[in-house]
């Protein structure tokens, strides 16, 4: 799914009423009852309860769609109250739908001028936040901040806001700024919003739903995606069926270079989930002291052992290998980051590099531009910013992952709740799998092991990614079903990979 600019946002909208033969009226009278239905959906409105509803409309259409659903709510029965909020002339949907608001809609307008101190929020269940659209182009500041600020401080438990596309404030495709809306759930209208994704965001957006409005598909696909939303859709595609007279040399050889003292651990993980995903042959490169432990976790695997007892200090002949994985546990021994130096000057394939690895990397950032080409960076935000300077916000980290992936020509895979990839041709992919329950020691230790058992299988890069990413996710997801998000570990996310690829398969 694609996420579009505020401006492309636009011409779609256009586009979908020129090609469906709509008036822009039309068009919001949809959005409106789009939106209410999502309510119901949501269950933030009730069948049969009188709730109390504000709805804070601006002056553009962004107000306007939050008038319509003042007067269809109005019509299923609920306490509706307006505030028609002044900021500049009244686009002309917003003054139709004004003069369609029935006469049981309490209604107060607000200018410059209205004593904010004196607004009563009362005793309203759902305050609406139809204040401005996604096209805010500057922060909202002065006598609109105050009334931003005085929403936000609503008493606890008093008023659930929902905000309409994205709470007002905040912009489509620009860093926060400035006061915005702490909104509780936020009906997002058409398309995904690249603010969305942000963790430094959530406290503004609250849980999100994505409201359908049957925008024109050609138009939005004629449009240069800022970005793309992975689903099910995007993804089973890339998933191959294994062939019938396939054997383990068909499917490819995994090297995992990994493990030291003490985190042989996820050296264990990585090489686990490399067998889950499918890898024909799975080698855990280990120093001495994990040899027993490797060999008693996981009799699937090969090992070859390091001279030392207790890290990687070399790295012998990679020509067995279709992929491999380095970082794992791995830790920072000079003997390993000398390894480290060597190997690179042999590697010939895509490798996925993670954990330590990437932090060897950190320190020395001119041997980044030794890796082959289209190899995968794995990192968590903490990792990203010792590879490519510190970032302040999630905006900026994502504009940098951008321009270094693609000067570097790799695939930077940056860990997290929406985890995103980012590829050498400019391309950048949110994944829709996944829960905080993920976020335990060694998840990202089994999601090497996932994609680079795919990249062993002859997936492409960024395939691999995305798919490794997507079934990471949707495992973690069927664990926390069964054993809640609090007590999911590493090994759930591991147990739980053949029932993703089910899952997929049958989408």
């Amino acid at each position: 799914m694609q996420i579009l600019s505020a401006a492309d946002i636009k011409a779609v909208d256009q586009a979908t009423m020129q090609a469906q033969q709509l008036e822009s009226q039309e068009l919001m009278e949809r959005a409106a009852m789009r939106l209410v239905i999502a309510l119901w959906q949501e269950k933030l409105i009730i069948q049969g309860k009188t709730q109390k509803i504000l709805i804070i409309c601006g002056s553009g259409n962004n107000g306007g769609d939050g008038l319509a659903m003042a007067r269809l709510l109005h019509e299923q029965n609920f306490d509706i109250s307006v505030w028609h909020v002044a900021i500049g002339e009244a686009s002309p949907d917003n003054m139709l739908m004004q003069s369609k608001l029935p006469d049981g809609v309490a209604y107060q307008r607000i200018d410059n001028r209205t004593p904010i101190s004196q607004l009563e929020l009362g005793q309203c269940e759902l305050i609406v936040d139809a204040l401005f659209g996604v096209g805010l182009s500057r922060p909202i500041d002065g006598h609109w901040a105050y009334l931003v600020e005085h929403i936000n401080q609503r008493k606890p438990g008093r008023g659930h806001v929902v905000a309409i596309d994205l709470p007002s404030g905040l912009s489509a495709e620009q860093a926060a700024r400035g006061a915005i809306i702490h909104a509780d759930h936020t009906l997002c209208i058409g398309l995904p919003k690249l603010n969305l994704f942000f963790a430094q965001n959530d406290r503004y957006i609250g849980h999100w739903t994505l409201v359908d409005i049957d925008l024109d598909q050609s138009a939005i696909e004629q449009k240069e995606a800022l970005a793309y939303y992975t689903g099910a859709e995007n993804v089973k595609p890339i998933l191959r069926a294994r062939k019938r007279f396939g054997h383990k040399g068909t499917y490819g050889h995994v090297g995992i270079i990994a493990g030291s003292y003490g985190k042989i651990g996820a050296a264990i993980l990585s090489v686990r989930a490399a067998l889950r995903s499918g890898a024909g042959l799975v080698t855990a490169l280990i120093p001495t002291c994990g040899y027993t432990l490797m060999q008693t976790s996981v009799p699937e695997a090969i090992c070859q052992v390091d001279e030392h007892t207790y890290a990687v200090s070399r790295v012998g002949n990679m020509d067995a290998f279709s992929a491999l994985g380095i970082g794992p546990g791995l830790g920072q021994n000079p003997l390993t980051i000398n390894a480290i130096d060597e190997l690179l000057d042999r590697l010939t394939k895509p490798v996925v590099v993670d954990a330590d690895a990437l932090n060897i990397l950190a320190s020395q950032p001119e041997w980044l531009v030794r890796l082959p080409k289209n190899s995968i960076l794995t990192p968590h935000p903490g990792e990203f910013d010792r590879l490519f300077g510190e970032h302040k916000e999630d905006f900026r980290r994502w504009t940098t992952a951008r321009e270094r992936a693609s000067a570097l020509g790799l695939v930077i895979v940056l860990k997290g709740a929406y985890t995103s990839i980012y590829t050498p041709e400019g391309e950048t992919f949110f994944n829709s799998t996944g829960n905080p329950g993920m976020g335990t020691a060694g998840s990202g230790d089994v999601l090497t092991g996932v994609i680079t058992g795919l990249l062993a299988q002859g997936y492409d890069s960024v395939d691999a990614a995305r798919l490794g990413v997507y079934l990471h996710g949707l495992a973690g997801d069927l664990a926390a079903r069964e054993e809640e998000q609090e007590a999911i570990i590493a090994g759930d996310i591991i147990a739980y990979l053949g029932k993703a690829f089910k899952k997929l398969r049958e989408a």
